[in-house]
């Protein structure tokens, strides 16, 4: 498990095979790179990396752009129980983690 607020890092640990999350919580706004842009950068390299959006905005305000990018999906970070059953979805709705 790792974190960073930097986009460009989180690239660079999602090619690390050492380092390739099973599901990465990607804020939509980390430091240098916005959050759909992190989400695209990753799928050009790999689509089994389940990635969950989130954001303390209007998630409406990221929902196409979140779609778009390649993510599993989009949750508000301001409530940790919707966190928790987002994160829950997106992990039994992957086959690869059952």
């Amino acid at each position: 498990m790792w974190s960073t607020t930097e986009g460009l890092r989180a690239i660079k640990s999602c090619k690390e095979h050492e380092l390739k999350p099973d599901l990465l919580l990607l804020d939509m706004s980390s430091e240098g790179i916005q959050g759909p842009s992190v989400c695209r950068s990753i799928r050009r390299f790999d689509g089994r990396i389940m990635i969950l959006a989130m954001t303390s905005f209007s998630i409406n305000y990221y929902t196409s752009a979140v779609k778009l990018s390649g993510a599993q999906g989009i949750v508000s970070k301001n409530d940790e129980d919707d966190l928790l059953k987002a994160i829950c979805r997106v992990l039994l709705d992957n086959p690869s983690h059952q």
